[in-house]
């Protein structure tokens, strides 16, 4: 009997670290979930140069150019990453209310997108999601930026 007991406790440690990793959430997010928020802006374009900058008037090669009423599909990746286009940004920190997508420790942000989400019971109903591109180098460094609005559409209300 203490045989079979000590083989049960040992069988059910070696699962212990599987069934946690199974059970790996980043923000309340497991790996592979899938959600939907629409546009509810036109996407903001700016650059940056030492020699200046300012906004564009359309989103400029290799940006998602999603229009104001389209859904766009998120995921989130193996590791907690936010994907969008060929665009993935990683899980920073999360909260009951929110997700920050970011790189964490970085002293020059220009070159990485950024994403904060805002959740209500658990599901997704905001979000801001700024990519950045870089550009060149020295002093001919060029930092574009699109940023974009998008929420969770309404819930139906009711009619009388």
């Amino acid at each position: 009997m203490k045989t079979l007991l000590l083989q049960m406790i040992v069988c059910g440690a070696a699962l212990l670290p599987f069934s946690q990793a199974q059970a790996a959430t980043y923000g309340g997010f497991a790996p592979n979930y899938r959600f939907k928020l629409t546009m509810t802006e036109k996407p903001l374009v700016t650059v940056a140069a030492i020699g200046g900058g300012g906004v564009l008037k359309k989103v400029p090669a290799g940006f998602p150019n999603f229009a104001k009423g389209e859904k766009v599909t998120f995921k989130i990746g193996s590791k907690g990453e936010l994907i969008v286009a060929n665009f993935s940004i990683p899980f920073h920190s999360g909260s009951d209310s929110s997700n920050v997508y970011s790189v964490k420790n970085v002293t020059l942000v220009s070159n990485f997108s950024q994403a904060a989400l805002t959740k209500t019971s658990g599901k997704p109903t905001f979000m801001n999601l700024v990519l950045r591109k870089k550009s060149g180098s020295g002093l001919s460094t060029k930092v574009t930026q699109v940023m974009y609005l998008l929420e969770a559409p309404a819930p139906p209300t009711a009619t009388k």
